[in-house]
């Protein structure tokens, strides 16, 4: 089925579950998200107010956790618009959960889709630069994927004692970049 066609048939099931509850989710945009890799669905909120409803791309091939996904995130979104507050996995959620015929269980089970994509993502991150900062002191190694702070730190002042070894308590490092597996 096309992203499309399910995001309508998703949203259609929202529709009948509003009239049930007596709300309308009709303004929280509903999509699917290829940036999720091992989370299956957010709904996001400002101000607790459900802003948006997001599901993991991956799920397109693996329809019953995409229901079930759905549903979930959907119960965020209704509890918050029932009571006017947010209310994560309590049992405010818990309930509107059994109400609508999902499973009140804050994680899912694994499902092949989620494995494969996680897989896929790793395969991805593989060869990716990493960047090491090694302790002058005892020789400590600590591995960064992204350039962070620690590392434009040492970038731009290679001899500040600002950073810490956790092993040693040493005051100076060595950074270099590398290909990871080499």
């Amino acid at each position: 089925m096309e992203e499309q066609a399910l995001l309508e048939a998703i949203r259609s099931d929202y529709r009948r579950l509003d009239r049930l509850l007596g709300i309308s989710t009709e303004q929280i945009p509903l999509s699917f998200s290829t940036r999720m890799v091992r989370q299956y669905g957010v709904c996001c909120f400002r101000a607790d107010r459900p802003t948006a409803i997001r599901l993991a791309a991956f799920l397109k091939d693996a329809p019953e956790q995409l229901r079930q996904t759905a549903l979930h995130e959907y119960a965020h979104a209704a509890a918050a618009l029932l009571t006017g507050r947010r209310h994560g996995h309590d049992a405010v959620w818990k309930a509107v959960c059994l109400r609508i015929g999902c499973a009140p269980e804050r994680l899912s089970e694994p499902c092949a889709a989620a494995r494969r994509r996680a897989e896929e993502y790793e395969k991805g991150r593989a060869g990716a630069p990493v960047w090491l900062v090694v302790c002058r002191g005892c020789g400590a190694v600590s591995r960064y994927r992204r350039r962070g702070k620690v590392v434009q730190l040492l970038q731009q002042h290679p001899t500040t004692s600002a950073c810490v070894c956790r092993q040693c308590g040493g005051r100076s490092f060595a950074l270099c970049r590398q290909k990871e597996g080499i």
